[in-house]
């Protein structure tokens, strides 16, 4: 064995020590995937069975699809952090968070139907830490495959807005009647 192996072979075993001492001592993390993808702007991605972290402080999360009549998106939004975050008008942060579909084609539709949860989304709601609010999102559209996109309405002056979307969902496609 020439002097450059034996170089070599000894820098390789302290690469592995190194590697099994790093993975005893700092554990041996792996994370799950979270997002499915990052879009062109930057904004994450998710599948219908994923659950959404926005910005370490709320979870979102849709839990039923029903594509009867509307396309109907049962719900949940959960605190993650340890203090009060609010959503809507009414709240002291005062953010919004809204939500429109985009098909195939580019075509935007807004949300049709208004239940609790939309009502207190826009309203003004606050969520204690480990607190959740759960309802419907329902839209009146065609059949077709599109993408849920959650929106923050940020009131940076009197009656001025600053919109930037948080997060995606691609949905499946709906065979609405």
């Amino acid at each position: 064995m020439t002097q450059q192996q034996n170089i070599n072979k000894k820098f390789g075993l302290h690469y592995v020590y190194l590697l099994l001492f790093a993975t005893f001592f700092f554990g041996c993390t792996t994370q799950t995937s979270i997002t499915s993808k990052i879009d062109m702007g930057g904004i994450p991605v998710y599948s219908l069975d994923q659950e959404a972290i926005v910005e370490g402080i709320y979870k979102f999360k849709i839990h039923k699809l029903n594509c009867e009549n509307f396309l109907v998106m049962e719900v949940s939004v959960t605190n993650i952090i340890k203090k009060p975050i609010g959503f809507g008008a009414a709240s002291t942060n005062r953010y919004l968070l809204s939500f429109r579909l985009i098909d195939e084609q580019g075509v935007e539709y807004a949300v049709t139907g208004v239940d609790n949860f939309t009502y207190k989304m826009a309203g003004g709601i606050v969520l204690n830490p480990n607190r959740s609010l759960s309802g419907k999102i329902i839209f009146d559209v065609p059949k077709n495959k599109y993408t849920l996109v959650a929106t923050e309405e940020v009131l940076v002056a009197s009656y001025t807005f600053k919109n930037r979307d948080l997060f995606k969902y691609r949905l499946p496609e709906c065979f609405i009647k």
